[in-house]
């Protein structure tokens, strides 16, 4: 279902209060007078999007600072939604996956034949959604190297799973001969699959820690397969929405070493029209409570002020958090979603 114009902002925010309540529980009416608020839209409420937007409406609402109104949380259907509804002014803010987003602002993949989302501004980046990829132990496989002659599950087509594990895997100059078979099995029935030994080698992209990674890991005895090296380097130079990523060591039971990969990032938009101090303030208040932010979600808990301001930010930052990272001396991706003359990154 596409949300357009004819919701109406107000039913907007008297949706997203009703949200909000589920999702910040201390996010309440604010008194007659105060500003209306603003709406932040996120994804489904059995999803990662909703209860991290919950984390920073909470945030945001309990400082009551000047420029920004309390921050309701709508849940949605997720990134594709989100970026509908900020051109159309239906939200404030949104989570974005910062491919899609880059997608949307160069009118590339599913926004092919749409017009560039030129007004589209990036606020900060959030959690990694890395691409985990698992092998059987028994298979050898360690690294990306090591999957030639194997049983491959790309996953359906379509996918943004198999999209970017097609993109890895052609930056190794691998090519579908140098598979035993490539199987275009369910995601959710995967690790089923592997442990089946139906193939060797599965595919999942999610902000971590994931149940989906956590069965796989745990059904029977397989590994995580590094995603590093330089051909990987070079497609994160040719490919800007997208950056590196580290599972942590200990993330999951038995994995006793950090594992390095790439994926993209969950990043909060907007678009030009946001007024520069409602953007300063939610920036201002999440760098100055950021360790409260980060014990919401294990998702998070790797959030620096530095990977707030990128690299991986999928359109170019808003005024308003510009000039945030700056007085916090902060540095921040001066190349997210860059559409000048002879600068363009293009992922075809």
């Amino acid at each position: 279902m596409v949300f357009g114009k004819l919701t109406g902002r107000a039913v907007a925010l008297a949706a997203a209060a009703v949200v909000s309540v589920v999702a910040t529980q201390d996010v309440t009416a604010q008194e007659e007078g105060t500003a209306d608020g603003v709406v932040v839209g996120s994804g489904g409420v059995t999803g990662l999007y909703f209860p991290v937007a919950g984390a920073i409406g909470r945030l945001v609402t309990a400082a009551e600072a000047g420029g920004v109104g309390p921050l309701f949380v709508e849940s949605t259907g997720g990134s594709m939604e989100n970026l509908i509804r900020l051109r159309t002014g239906d939200l404030d803010f949104g989570i974005v996956r910062s491919d899609m987003g880059y997608d949307a602002l160069l009118s590339l993949a599913e926004f092919d034949g749409e017009p560039p989302f030129g007004d589209l501004r990036s606020v900060m980046a959030l959690h990694s959604e890395p691409l985990i990829v698992i092998a059987r132990a028994d298979s050898g496989i360690r690294r990306l190297t090591d999957v030639a002659g194997h049983r491959i599950n790309l996953g359906p087509p379509g996918s943004t799973t198999r999209e970017l594990l097609e993109l890895v895997l052609g930056a190794q100059e691998w090519e579908r001969g140098d598979a035993d078979t490539v199987l275009a099995v369910d995601l959710e029935d995967q690790a089923a699959g592997l442990c089946a030994g139906d193939f060797d080698v599965m595919a999942y992209i999610s902000g971590q820690p994931s149940g989906t990674i956590h069965q796989a890991l745990t059904l029977c005895d397989t590994v995580i397969v590094s995603v590093e090296g330089a051909a990987i380097d070079t497609l994160l130079l040719d490919h800007p929405a997208l950056a590196s990523a580290v599972v942590p060591a200990g993330t999951y039971g038995g994995q006793d070493r950090e594992v390095r990969t790439v994926g993209p990032i969950a990043t909060l938009m907007t678009t030009v029209d946001q007024p520069e101090d409602a953007v300063v303030a939610v920036v201002d208040i999440v760098l100055a409570d950021l360790a409260a932010l980060r014990a919401q979600h294990p998702a998070l808990r790797g959030l620096t002020p530095g990977s707030l301001a990128g690299p991986g930010l999928p359109a170019p930052l808003h005024e308003g958090a510009r000039m945030a990272f700056e007085r916090a001396g902060i540095d921040f991706d001066q190349s997210g979603g860059d559409t000048t003359d002879g600068d363009d990154p293009d992922p075809e």
